[in-house]
This record gives structure tokens, sequence and C-alpha cells, in this order.
């Protein structure tokens, strides 16, 4: 079945330039929101623009969607910001102003006039600071709503996205799946049913959103030397099956469609090709990054439960094939039995049976650990065949319109 690729960004150096706005080298591995600089912020706005733009188009990312608009609202509290600071400044010259005017006054007893000209300007000062005063809490509330909604957006479209429809989960479930945390929930429910929350929790709230879409989606797009091409497809799939009876996740299907090299080459079949064998190489960068750590190694630990979070993204089948392809040339027992780990894990999530227990391998056996890798492999190849053909047999079965089996013999209307 022909598989077509659309994207609202022309090649995937556009998808690139776009990554490198919003998250600078400098902010990457920062939380804060309040960690740019004046050129960041003009780059971010452009980001921001040709964001709103590719929306426009359609078929844009949610993720994307949702770091353009968590980043207008810090783009708009950080503009905010910068006028308080001018205005504070502002206020202390006028203030350093009055004083010296008055030290001057106190010695002229005499000059009546220029004493009511100074106490007419510090009534004016007064004033003025007054209405700054209501301006900005006007604005703030703005740029409060404005992160709230960002923030609320973002949780509820990745949770629905992710929603079983045929067993309806609790967003706390779905957040457990997909590896959001669960204070993500937890602000999303406060927000939406109960007061708004302070810039004090928004803030920081807004950068851990941004931190962990990073980590989700857009640390995973390969870089333009990775692959070949100039091409820049994107799928434009959001949860639904494909060829093969193939079910990805909305995330998945957009991440593989940004480093996809199948717009400019001829023929829709090379581009599923193509994307496939780049979802396939992104898997394996990612287990391999996870295998330079030695085990026992400081952070080890957080960085499996990184790693099984993002191999979260893509479908449980091309996981465990890589890490048969990966295995079969691993020369390390060692590696080898972190590997069959994760496919032990990875096989009994599909399979509903739970992790099996580790005292069961042999680790010094390596041929025995290739194996059962392969099993592994073997046996999520065959439950998906079966699945393809009970959901076939379910559509022959099922109401609607079918192909006659047998001969066919006209008759004529109103002739029973």
């Amino acid at each position: 079945m022909v598989q077509f690729v659309f994207t609202p960004w022309r090649n995937r150096a556009e998808l690139l330039k776009v990554r490198g706005q919003f998250y600078p080298s400098a902010t990457i591995t920062s939380d804060s929101t309040t960690a740019y600089s004046p050129s960041d912020l003009q780059a971010i706005q452009k980001a921001v623009a040709r964001v709103f733009m590719w929306v426009h188009r359609g078929h844009c990312p949610h993720v994307v969607e949702s770091t353009a608009m968590l980043m207008s609202a810090v783009v708009l509290d950080s503009r905010q910001q910068q006028r308080q600071q001018k205005r504070q400044r502002q206020r202390q010259r006028q203030r350093r102003q009055h004083s010296n005017t008055d030290d001057v006054d106190a010695g002229e007893e005499d000059d009546s006039a220029a004493a009511a000209a100074a106490a007419a300007a510090a009534a004016d000062a007064d004033a003025d600071a007054d209405a700054d005063a209501e301006a900005e809490a006007a604005i703030e509330y703005g740029i409060r709503a404005a992160y709230l909604t960002a923030f609320t957006r973002f949780v509820t479209g990745l949770l629905d996205g992710h929603q079983d429809k045929a067993r309806k989960l609790s967003m706390y479930g779905v957040a457990r799946t997909v590896g959001l945390p669960a204070g993500f929930v937890e602000l999303r429910h406060q927000g939406t049913h109960e007061a708004m929350p302070g810039l004090a929790q928004l803030r920081p709230a807004a950068g851990r959103a941004l931190r962990w879409i990073w980590e989700y989606y857009w640390r995973n797009l390969p870089d333009d030397g990775d692959e070949g091409g100039d091409g820049g497809g994107g799928e434009g799939v959001e949860g639904k099956e494909v060829a093969g009876g193939e079910q990805h996740h909305p995330v998945t299907a957009f991440a593989a469609a940004a480093a996809a090299v199948g717009a400019g080459e001829e023929g829709s079949a090379s581009s599923g090709a193509a994307t496939s064998g780049i979802r396939e190489r992104m898997c394996k960068r990612a287990v391999m990054g996870y295998l330079q750590r030695q085990d026992g190694e400081a952070g080890t630990e957080a960085a499996r439960e990184a790693l099984v979070r993002q191999l979260g993204q893509w479908e449980d089948l091309l996981v465990v094939r890589a890490l048969a392809e990966i295995g079969e040339t691993a020369r390390d027992s060692g590696t080898l039995a972190r590997l069959v780990r994760l496919s032990r894990e990875i096989l009994g999530r599909a399979t509903g049976t739970g992790v099996q227990d580790d005292a069961e391998m042999a680790t010094d056996d390596i041929e025995g650990l290739r194996g059962e890798l392969s099993r592994s492999r073997r046996e999520l190849e065959s439950m998906r065949e079966s699945g393809k053909r009970k959901r076939d047999s379910d559509e022959q079965d099922g109401p609607g319109w079918k192909r006659w089996e047998g001969p066919w013999t006209p008759r004529p209307i109103g002739v029973l």
C-alpha cells in the first residue's frame, strides 16, 4: 500500500533551523525560562512565526505547535520583565532628580514657585506609578493565561493522541505510558478546574515542559549530516494504521517524518522504505548511547529509565529487531545481557506476562543470549501477523459490502 508523506516544512534543514532557534545550545539543559539573551528571544520570535505558518498549512505535529505556544509565552514574559526593569530605572532617575531639587529648594525658602513645581512633579510621578502598576497587573494576568493555555493544550493534546479508543484510560494512566510526569497532569487539572496558578508556578512548569519536549521529540531528529539527500518529507499520519498493520504513535510518526528523505525521490514506495529505515537507525542510536555506559556507573539507572521512555515512541517489534541486530555484532556478554533484559521487558509489556526473572539468564552463554533475542523478535512478528489475520477476518465477517463468492446471475429489475 502506498504511503504518502506530508509535512508543512519544505525540507529537513528548515525544521532543524527552527529547532536551533527554539533551543540555543546554552539553554538545552536548562529548565529556566529567563536564561535567554535578547538575540535568543529575537530568534525564538522568528521560529514561533514560522511554526504558526506551518499550523495554517496543516499536518503540523502537536509537539511542534506546543513548543511554539510555550515559547511565545516565554517571549511575552521576558519582554514584560525587560519593560519593568526599564521603568524601575526611570523611576529611580526621577527620584534622584526630585531629591536634588528638594535639596536646592531647601536653601531658597523665598522661591515658592520652584517648590510648588517640584511638588507637582512628584504628584505626577506618583500618579504615573499607580497607572503603571494597574497596567502591569493586567499584563501579568495575560501572561499567566498565555502560560496556562499553552501548557494545558500541550498536556491535553499529547495524552489524547495516545489514548486507547477501545479502552478508555485516565490521564494519569496515559501519562505513565508516555513517560509524562504526573505533576504536568496535576497542574493541568488545577489550571482547568481551580484558580489560575501564579507565575511562580507556571514559569518553572513551562521550562520543564520545554525540556521534556526536547528529550521526547526534538533531540531525536537526525542532523543534516546523518542521512543523505536534501529532502525533508514528513509522515502526515497521526495514530492511524499504515501498510502492514503497523501502528504508529503520533509523535513517532512525526519524528520519523522530520528526517524522511523521500520528498525529492521518485515513487512513494521508496519514500516509505527510507522513512522506515530512518526510524530503525534512530532506535539503534538511542540503544547504543545507553550501551556506552558501564554497569554500576553513576546515572546508569536514570539513563535506562530515559531509554525505556524513548523506546516507547517506536513500535515494539521495531525496537526488538534493532536489539537483535545489535546483538548479532556484540561480542561482550555483559552488553548482550543488557540487550536481553530490554527485550524481555518489551516482550513482557507486549504480551501482558510481565518481565521474566533475570536469574534464569545465563550471562556467560553468548550464543544463548543471541538466540533469546532472535526468539523475542520472532514471537513479536508472529503476534503481529496473527493480529493482522484477525483484523482481516473481522472485516470480512462484519457488516458492510463484501466480495460475492460464486457465479453471478443477473436478474432484471422488478423480478423476484
